[in-house]
């Protein structure tokens, strides 16, 4: 009885098919290497376990001394599984390999040695004119085995024998995708998968849109698909954190981030622009491939509440008249600031006070007194920089602590302050208040040492120092 394994041999001796315009010599050498291979076949026992228990194709190929592949001899199964050979060199045959497949293949030929064991590698190859030609994928994948059986003419004899294992990975990815749409889908309004090494897009979710068109061909998807989309002052933004090189980096690199989370405005099937987060991440189980996950996520609820948090916020920390700070948070800000303070850096703390406010009041009204208050209030703060704290105690009085970087001179100081008196006494008369109003200033210079209560306390002295002194005054310490 002939066992299994012997047909395997004899049909591998039969079925291998000299390459046109190979030389006697490397016929002969090629026919021993095809015989001990067939009678030999312990090279295929040992990777049966590693490529899944056969064999679809075979082939022997020589690896020249510069990294060429040249395909010597077609075994069974290479014309069903690859189509028809281009040429005698096998450099087309080669090219057909993904661009990063086709390195990690002649990495393995060049690892392959006499006698060891096969060198296994993944490879994705282009559907051509095989099988797998006119199937809805641009690759199909396969398994190969590397064996180096001898050498000739400063080349590596290798048999590469292929299992086509396309069918298994699409029901392996095909599956993670459904878990993965399943899980995902109730969070995400769009998902798609993204190989950075091809530049190929595949929809896994589109909001429940179908994921291919009548034609049986994918959706359009990816970031090209996304941009049209996108808000026009938001494009910028979404160029950044879409550019694959970046992507690449931040994921890939060598120190890769766990994701990259950015927030752009997109119009929606209903026309209108909507908050989106886009979320972009490496892909689980991607075996080697630079796969990335692209999802968007609505967020409009998300911003509306941090907007209406905002709000909430503003009113609690700003004085509803004037719309600067307010007491308590006046007096949070300027502790913190003081306490943040280094040992060489300086600030200035100054309170000012209208001068005769209650005059406003009683003979102008309450009404006219707020207008004011409201004009004094944007007087000081044009008076500081953005990082200054500017804030209403209460009443007529307000504070301002000048800190950070270039803190202004005594004499900067006057300067400010002469042109916030000038702005105030123009906008009372304005109101039609006459007299025009006057301000009392007090001014003192602190330090990493000084508190808030001191500070405070020195520069109200100081204010009152400019009243008695007649009012409409700047007093300094």
């Amino acid at each position: 009885m002939v066992s299994q394994c012997e047909t395997e041999r004899v049909g591998v001796v039969q079925r291998l098919t000299r390459r046109p315009g190979v030389s006697m010599e490397t016929e002969l050498v090629l026919e021993h290497c095809t015989r001990a291979f067939a009678d030999s076949w312990e090279y295929a026992d040992r990777a049966r376990p590693l490529i899944g228990g056969f064999v679809d194709a075979i082939a022997i190929f020589g690896l020249g001394q510069d990294g060429s592949l040249k395909l010597l001899v077609e075994g069974p199964g290479m014309d069903r599984l690859f189509g028809a050979a281009a040429d005698d060199s096998g450099i087309d045959f080669v090219f057909r390999a993904n661009r990063l497949d086709r390195k990690a293949l002649v990495g393995a030929c060049k690892q392959a040695e006499v006698g060891a064991p096969a060198v296994h590698v993944d490879v994705a190859w282009d559907v051509g004119q095989g099988v797998h030609a006119g199937g809805p994928a641009n690759f199909f994948e396969t398994i190969t085995s590397v064996e180096h059986v001898g050498d000739l003419d400063g080349m590596k004899l290798l048999y590469l024998a292929f299992r086509d294992v396309n069918e298994r990975r699409n029901a392996e990815h095909g599956q993670a995708r459904a878990l993965l749409s399943t899980a995902l889908r109730s969070l995400f309004d769009e998902i798609f998968l993204l190989n950075l090494d091809t530049g190929a897009n595949e929809p896994v979710y589109a909001g429940g849109r179908p994921l291919v068109k009548e034609d049986g061909t994918p959706i359009d998807c990816g970031f090209h698909a996304m941009f049209n989309t996108v808000h026009r002052d938001d494009v910028q933004l979404f160029w950044k954190y879409s550019n694959y090189l970046f992507v690449e980096r931040e994921l890939f690199g060598e120190h890769p981030s766990e994701s990259i989370v950015f927030d752009l405005r997109r119009t929606g099937e209903d026309g209108a622009f909507h908050w989106a987060r886009i979320y972009i991440s490496r892909a689980e189980n991607a075996e080697g491939r630079k796969l990335v996950l692209v999802c968007s996520q609505n967020v409009d609820e998300q911003k509306e509440a941090q907007r209406r948090e905002r709000e909430l916020r503003s009113k609690a920390q700003t004085d509803a008249l004037t719309g600067i700070y307010n007491r308590g948070t006046s007096e949070e800000l300027i502790r913190a600031k003081l306490q943040g303070l280094g040992p060489s850096d300086s600030a200035l703390f100054a309170i000012v006070d209208v001068d005769d406010f209650k005059r406003v009041n009683d003979t102008y009204g309450h009404a006219k007194g707020d207008e004011l208050l409201k004009a004094v209030a944007s007087a000081v703060a044009a008076t500081c920089r953005a990082e200054d704290i500017v804030g209403r105690m209460g009443g007529d009085e307000f504070v301002a602590l000048f800190a950070g970087g270039d803190v202004p001179t005594r004499e900067a100081m006057l300067s400010r302050f002469e042109l916030c008196k000038k702005q105030v006494q123009g906008i009372s008369e304005s109101l039609g208040i006459d007299p025009p109003v006057t301000l009392s200033v007090g001014v003192v210079a602190v330090s990493a040492e000084s508190a808030y209560s001191d500070a405070f306390d020195c520069a109200d002295r100081l204010l009152y120092e400019a009243k008695r002194s007649g009012k409409n005054a700047l007093f300094f310490s």
